[in-house]
């Protein structure tokens, strides 16, 4: 028996089993398994390389960093506001609207009075803020969603793990520049 060689047992992107064989005398069960090198379980196949685990991504794991990039920019955006003051910005918005055209009801104007009589605001200059930061909101949660989308398909359409991770860098960088947007 010559030198033997390893071999790596793949499956969905990932080695499950390594074996040592003799390279004149592979069993037909191997014949699809990939030279391990020295790959062992948990190893990641990207492109035709295998690489250790931490070293590559996987499409659920790149889908994952970008949600994570962009729940950071939503916690930037939404810091120290409770849920149940974030579940009234769109009635928040729609009297503050109201109040600013001049079409405002007394529901309206009451929504915003409690809150500007102890911040110690005009309502209209609270109307005014309020209908500031909805705005940024939305340009925010339109850039978010665009950021996920476009990075779902190059994530699908990414065939190793270097075009993973530039599709995960390029969200991330995305996200960092609304962050910024928003400190400022």
């Amino acid at each position: 028996m010559g030198e033997m060689m390893r071999l790596a047992q793949i499956v969905d992107g990932t080695v499950v089993n390594v074996a040592e064989v003799d390279p004149e005398n592979v069993p037909d069960f191997m014949e699809d398994w990939l030279p391990a090198g020295e790959a062992g379980p948990g190893w990641v196949l990207d492109g035709d390389t295998l690489v250790p685990p931490g070293r590559s991504l996987t499409p659920a794991t790149a889908i994952a960093a970008v949600l994570a990039a962009i729940s950071k920019v939503e916690a930037t955006l939404t810091a120290g506001v409770p849920l149940g003051e974030k579940l009234s910005w769109t009635a928040k918005e729609q009297a503050a609207l109201a109040v600013m055209n001049g079409t405002d009801t007394e529901a309206d104007t009451a929504l915003l009075a409690g809150e500007a009589s102890i911040t110690g605001e005009t309502v209209l200059e609270l109307a005014g803020r309020i209908v500031a930061a909805a705005e940024a909101y939305r340009f925010a949660a339109s850039r978010m969603a665009g950021i996920r989308r476009a990075a779902e398909r190059a994530i699908a359409s990414a065939g190793t793990g270097e075009a993973l991770m530039q599709a995960v860098e390029a969200a991330e960088a995305q996200c960092a520049a609304i962050i910024e947007g928003i400190m400022q």
